[in-house]
């Protein structure tokens, strides 16, 4: 084993004991210690506020420290018939000198008839480039560092039960991107390499059959969207972008833990693309273990399941799995060149009534493993 791999799967294995640690130290309290510290209700307006302190551990980050607020409500106290809407702020500082706000909400109006969701980003990012296509090699990893705003989201009505049509948006600005001398992106003039602005609109479509979006214990989940980047909206690059998310969820049990999940993503870009915003394989939510930007090229196609279980009270485990690819074109996709995720992780729930948990969870590909404490389920 080489040095530096020895020395990164230590800071893994006290990384996985730091978390378990905090999970450790929080369980000491006590369930109804830990509901009613953290969490309160406002019973005239069906309002759920978490606050919690954020500490969390993923690849592009390492440590990040911070504060995130979850605020669970329904508009009207008596609109039944919509599920729970959610707001999530979250201000981060990580190890490697990122800083994140971010803003992302759920809401839904009227008896569900309409659905706003989607959310508003700024950061500071350094991070790592890797090259482009699904062949590239650890040796060409490059830093830069970028500001950028993110705003992107969705408005929908209910056409029919559990059935959405509407509008999608994107803008993103990066800018002061700063690459390391003497470098790929440095030297590149492809579109987007040193910033970019992008404004897009489209439509999207969404068939969403779950009894949660927090936290998903049966139904399905079908979203087809669209958005077409052009410069009459803003845009200095002009593109088409199309993504799909189809996601199913069965309960294997009456009480609703033994739940086994499916999700199939793809998301596909023509056009002038900033090198930017190109699809990204890994991170937290897909392909788990790969650090994200790892691998990225105009389309990007992926599959995961996971088995959830109890362990203990509101302590639960999770197993998964995932293949995925990037390619410049779907039909160039080869089996042999496919990467994989395997991993299994902890639940430990915060909220009974609406299934929130932290979510603890280890990941290996092939090479590499890695460890990631967030908050709310992977899909």
């Amino acid at each position: 084993m080489k040095p530096y791999s020895f020395f990164c799967l230590k800071v893994k294995i006290l990384s996985l004991w730091f978390g378990f640690q905090i999970f450790s130290s929080i369980s000491t309290f006590g369930t109804e210690s830990i509901l009613m510290d953290s969490i309160t209700q406002d019973t005239t307006k069906k309002m759920t506020i978490v606050p919690l302190p954020v500490i969390y551990y993923t690849p592009e980050t390492h440590w990040a420290f911070g504060a995130l607020g979850q605020f669970l409500f329904k508009m009207s106290a008596k609109d039944t018939a919509s599920r729970t809407s959610s707001l999530q702020v979250t201000a981060i500082y990580t190890a490697n000198k990122q800083y994140l706000a971010n803003t992302t909400y759920n809401v839904f109006f009227d008896q569900e008839k309409y659905w706003l969701n989607g959310y508003i980003t700024y950061k500071k990012f350094p991070e790592f480039f890797y090259g482009l296509g699904n062949n590239t090699s650890l040796e060409n990893r490059e830093n830069f560092s970028y500001f950028s705003i993110d705003w992107a989201g969705s408005f929908v009505r209910k056409i029919k039960k559990g059935t959405f049509l509407g509008i999608t948006h994107k803008f993103q600005k990066m800018y002061d991107v700063v690459p390391d001398p003497d470098t790929f992106l440095e030297n590149s003039t492809l579109a987007g390499a040193r910033g970019f602005r992008i404004s897009g609109i489209g439509l999207t479509f969404i068939r969403d059959e779950r009894n949660s979006i927090i936290n998903a214990s049966r139904g399905f989940y079908l979203e087809f969207s669209t958005r077409l980047f052009r410069k009459m909206l803003g845009s200095e690059y002009e593109y088409e972008f199309y993504r799909i998310d189809a996601r199913k969820y069965f309960s294997l049990s009456k009480n609703q833990r033994h739940i086994l999940a499916f999700q199939a993503l793809g998301e596909f870009r023509s056009g002038t693309v900033p090198i930017h915003r190109l699809s990204r394989m890994g991170g937290e939510y897909t392909m788990r273990g790969h650090y994200i930007g790892r691998y990225r090229d105009n389309q990007y196609w992926t599959t995961q399941a996971e088995y959830r279980f109890p362990i203990y009270k509101f302590l639960g485990g999770v197993g998964f799995a995932g293949m995925g690819n990037v390619c410049q074109s779907c039909i160039e996709t080869s089996f042999d060149k496919l990467k994989y995720s395997v991993g299994s992780g902890l639940r430990f729930m915060i909220d009974k009534t609406e299934r929130l948990n932290i979510r603890l969870d280890y990941a290996f590909i092939r090479d590499d493993s890695n460890f990631y404490i967030q908050i709310t389920e992977a899909f």
